[in-house]
């Protein structure tokens, strides 16, 4: 059985998933199995891998119709996965360097951890640049100390940046779109509390690319209103920081402008309104309130 299996969800694309496969069989570590698990309506990525295999290259290809859908399609690769330790890679997502994946096996091992992750770089293609993912010290001990955190801000970054023993019992929740892979990664650390990082960036993240799912999230307000406060309601008790969760949802309706009880109920959240909320609407409404007074008498 290999140590890690990589795992690759691709839909509809091959120009990125050919740069992600070539930064897999260049690595220096070579004692995993490749899963590729294709939810694409063209047999483009199957002409695609039909190239590799034809090279000699060993990939477990499997697809899916109709389509599993994300996450589901994320799922179906980790349910087949046979290594020790599972990879995900998305499809757009590739390895900086050839020794990244031997630096993130050692780093499991070295320090018996079930979740590691390494510094990212995003590279924004529609806007000509990059950006370097990796909490500062403060925020990597509170991450360390307490999970839900990553509620107020996901300083683990995309699955891609990641390596973690594989359980089963843990998937990628369908319910969630934008947040998924925030609420696995509390999940996961919640169970396995043994994590570590390496603040060397060894992955390279596409961000806001024509494909990308996450652009119709980004803009939707409901999505961003509705999952946040379902990871609330799954995580809260759970939390050791109680004020943190308060200023979660304070932020949440301040960027979403939710100054009514009626755009929670718009966003498809028909769970009991807690009293968090109210107090957090109230804020906000007197925040934005003085800030448009301010702005007023400075014209």
């Amino acid at each position: 059985m290999p140590l890690v299996s990589i795992c690759i969800p691709t839909y509809n694309q091959t120009k990125y998933l050919r740069k992600v496969l070539d930064s897999v069989f260049e690595q220096t570590f070579t004692d995993y199995e490749v899963i590729v698990s294709d939810d694409s309506t063209t047999s483009d990525v199957k002409e695609l891998i039909d190239e590799y295999i034809a090279q000699g290259k060993e990939i477990r290809y499997f697809h899916h119709s109709p389509a599993l859908g994300s996450p589901e399609n994320w799922n179906f690769a980790m349910s087949q996965a046979q290594g020790e330790y599972i990879k995900i890679m998305h499809h757009d997502d590739w390895f900086i360097k050839n020794e990244a994946l031997e630096k993130l096996v050692m780093l499991a091992i070295n320090n018996n951890s079930d979740f590691v992750f390494s510094a990212s770089i995003s590279k924004y293609e529609n806007y000509n640049f990059e950006r370097y993912n990796y909490p500062t010290p403060y925020e990597l001990n509170k991450l360390y100390a307490d999970s839900t955190l990553l509620m107020n801000c996901n300083h683990i970054s995309t699955p891609s940046s990641t390596l973690f023993k594989k359980d089963s019992s843990i998937i990628f929740n369908k319910k969630f779109l934008w947040l998924v892979d925030v609420e696995f990664y509390i999940n996961y650390l919640l169970k396995h509390k043994t994590i570590t990082s390496t603040n060397e960036a060894l992955v390279l993240i596409t961000a806001f690319a024509n494909h990308n799912i996450s652009n119709s999230c980004f803009t939707n307000t409901n999505i961003k209103i509705f999952e946040q406060l379902q990871l609330f309601d799954l995580y809260s008790k759970k939390s050791k920081n109680k004020i943190s969760l308060i200023i979660y949802i304070h932020k949440l309706f301040l960027v979403t402008k939710t100054t009514r009880l009626y755009q929670i109920r718009n966003s498809g959240y028909t769970k009991p309104i807690k009293f968090v909320f109210v107090f957090s609407i109230l804020l906000c409404r007197c925040f934005l309130g003085f800030k448009k007074i301010f702005s007023n008498e400075r014209k």
